[in-house]
């Protein structure tokens, strides 16, 4: 496993206070998400509207936040999911995580955060949290966000995802962080079609062999 990147300072976090806890905190957080919660719910529909909208999302990467980690490793491969970096700032109530590719969007892409608690990868660890985004060029089609508890998706996704050229910004509840605790570890993923890139680089063939630790 590999590590890199620790915060300049460690956010604020309600404290985890066993399963029902976390359970209401995410209920909390995706609520004012605008996700509509529930094991199976389906994933929100695509939107036709004008590519511009996706512009107006509230998700710009802060200049500094009291939560700032990185990932500039990424696999190695071209195509449209080939990563430079996956950033993560909070500032205030808000997670934005953001991801610069070496190409400008034009196609369906799916990136992905997938975070635990603790600093090491178990090799049949569950994650605690996961955030999902679809966007097709700069247009965004779906936000999906999964916990332990349940999962729920985005009724409104451009109201949470913003694509600026070869970048995307998803910007989600920091309360969200209730499931992974203090110390806690993540990576990233971009597909799109056939190709995909993960950040850091996996340390062997499987997605869970390397990770950026928190905390």
């Amino acid at each position: 496993m590999t590590s890199t990147t620790t915060p300049a300072r460690r956010p604020r976090r309600p404290a985890l206070r066993g399963l029902r806890g976390a359970s209401a905190a995410v209920v909390l957080s995706l609520a004012a998400t605008g996700c509509a919660l529930g094991p199976t719910s389906a994933a929100a529909p695509a939107a036709e509207g004008n590519a511009a909208q996706a512009h107006a999302a509230p998700t710009a990467l802060p200049a500094a936040g009291d939560l700032t980690s990185s990932c500039t490793r990424p696999s190695p491969g071209g195509g449209p999911a080939a990563l430079l970096a996956v950033e993560l700032t909070a500032q205030g109530d808000q997670l934005v995580i953001a991801f610069t590719l070496e190409q400008t969007v034009r196609d369906e892409l799916v990136v992905r955060l997938t975070a635990g608690p603790g600093t090491a990868v178990a090799g049949d660890e569950q994650p605690a949290l996961v955030v999902t985004a679809t966007v097709r060029g700069s247009v965004p089609v779906a936000l999906r966000i999964t916990t332990s508890t349940g999962s729920g998706s985005a009724r409104a996704p451009e109201d949470h995802l913003h694509v600026m050229g070869n970048q995307v910004h998803v910007g989600v509840p920091r309360s969200l962080l209730v499931t992974v605790g203090d110390q806690w570890h993540w990576s990233a993923t971009a597909t799109s079609g056939t190709t995909r890139a993960r950040c850091p680089a996996a340390a062997g063939s499987g997605d869970r062999g390397s990770a950026v630790v928190v905390g």
